[in-house]
């Protein structure tokens, strides 16, 4: 498993940059189920790969890499939607935001 966030970070690059095609957006927010440990989206990403829910991750995600280069407001958008899905996970938002914050600055530079 992968650990630290850059680490991640090269991960989600490198699968996204491999096997992303489909450029759908996600229609609903309650179509993500973002499992929250240490970072939600990469979580929920590695949960999804591990259920064999490839079609899902292309899906819900495809168009992440667009969305976190765009600007703050989008970003802090997505971490309200976070918010609002784990309700009982506040503890984690802090790693959720932090995390998505280096894939913007992470994208912004390749």
């Amino acid at each position: 498993m992968l650990t630290s966030n850059d680490e991640k970070i090269r991960f989600i690059h490198e699968y996204f940059s491999k096997h992303i095609k489909n450029k759908e957006k996600f229609k609903y927010v309650e179509d993500i189920p973002f499992m929250i440990r240490n970072n939600g989206l990469f979580n929920t990403l590695m949960y999804l790969r591990d259920k064999g829910k490839e079609e899902s991750i292309f899906v819900m995600f495809s168009n992440y890499y667009e969305i976190i280069s765009q600007s703050d407001n989008l970003l802090i958008d997505i971490f309200n939607m976070h918010k609002e899905l784990n309700r009982d996970y506040l503890i984690y938002t802090h790693e959720f935001y932090e995390f998505a914050c280096q894939l913007k600055i992470y994208f912004r530079t390749i």
